[in-house]
Order: C-alpha cells, then structure tokens, then sequence
C-alpha cells in the first residue's frame, strides 16, 4: 500500500525526469561536449556529471558525432524558427479549437505523467 508521502515522492521524481526531457541545449555546447569526449578523450560520464547533462544525452550526441563530426555544426536558429513557424499555427485558431486543442495537450501530459509514474513505481520495488 502506497501512503500519500511515497506517492508524493513518486511525483515529485516524475517532475524531475520530465523537466530534465524538457531540456534544450545549444547545438555549440553539444558540439564542445562531443569534442571533449571524443578528441580529448574525456570521460563520458565524468562529461554528463559535469555539465549536469543526462548521460543518455551524453551518449546520445556522441553517437551522432562519431556518425557525422559536423551533425552539431548546424545553426541553433533553424530550430528556433522551426518552433516559431509550428506555435503560428495556434494564432489560426479560435476559442473553442484552442480549449480542445489544450484539452488534447493534457490527455497526453497525463498520459505521460502515468507512464513516468509507473516506471518510478517499478523501481521502488525492485
């Protein structure tokens, strides 16, 4: 039986996660952390601790580097006016669409909150 202090703390690392998924980096800092890694033969977990960056990121961007040392020379622009062109979208709709459109966008946040929760909530008892 779960009290409502063990729920809590279930939530609160649920939070965690989701603000570290949240996250966005520059592609220049990803670029400097894949070199460290890769030409300088830094630690990868050492890099992740470090920077404070998720190691799975980490090793991410490394597997991307090694694919293609210029993947991360893109311009961090293109991605900013990606994200503008797809918010426009939300200035053609009206009131109604936009709650349903809200409506959707917690379905899925709550969709996630459980999936989050339940994976904590499998470890917790392993």
């Amino acid at each position: 039986m779960y009290t409502s202090k063990t729920i809590f703390e279930c939530l609160n690392q649920s939070w965690k996660v989701v603000e570290e998924m949240s996250r966005v980096y520059s592609n220049v800092f990803k670029n400097l952390i894949c070199k460290k890694i890769c030409e300088e033969k830094c630690s990868t977990s050492q890099i992740a601790n470090k920077y404070d960056v998720p190691l799975k990121t980490v090793e991410n961007w490394v597997t991307r580097y090694n694919k293609n040392s210029n993947c991360f020379l893109k311009d961090d622009d293109h991605y900013i006016q990606k994200r503008s062109k797809e918010k426009k979208r939300y200035d053609e709709l009206d009131i109604p669409q936009l709650i349903e459109e809200l409506k959707k966008r917690d379905t899925e946040i709550s969709y996630l909150r459980s999936i989050i929760s339940s994976k904590r909530d499998e470890g917790l008892r392993s």
